[in-house]
């Protein structure tokens, strides 16, 4: 059964090149209309991501301050893919994703601006 699993995101990625290319399948899509292929964008910025925290994971940031940066981060490219995907515009022309995203970027900015403000405190 494991090895069932571990095939399934190589046997997605042959079905997507073996299809013609923007073609949407069990998807809400009309027949014709071509997307961009968004969840490889996805994972491409999650391996940005990644390779971003893996390099700062042992700097000697404070508490909380990898998982903050990871809130930015992440929502900062989820934003950003958003553009590319067929989603309906909620308000001020942004999707309810790219809403969501602002929110976890600006939650991430906060929470480190705060943890950096109480630190300053501490050493004065």
């Amino acid at each position: 059964m494991c090895h069932i699993l571990f095939l399934l995101p190589f046997v997605a990625l042959l079905l997507f090149f073996l299809l013609p290319s923007g073609q949407a399948i069990f998807l809400s899509i009309p027949p014709g209309v071509r997307v961009h292929p968004t969840p490889i964008y996805e994972t491409v910025q999650s391996l940005i991501v990644f390779g971003i925290l893996w390099s700062l994971r042992k700097k000697g940031y404070p508490d909380g301050a990898i998982l903050w940066l990871y809130l930015i981060l992440a929502g900062s490219m989820r934003f950003l893919v958003e553009f590319w995907r067929v989603n309906p515009v909620i308000a001020l022309g942004m999707t309810e994703y790219q809403w969501m995203s602002l929110m976890l970027v600006l939650l991430g900015g906060y929470l480190l601006y705060r943890k950096r403000i109480s630190g300053s405190e501490r050493a004065t």
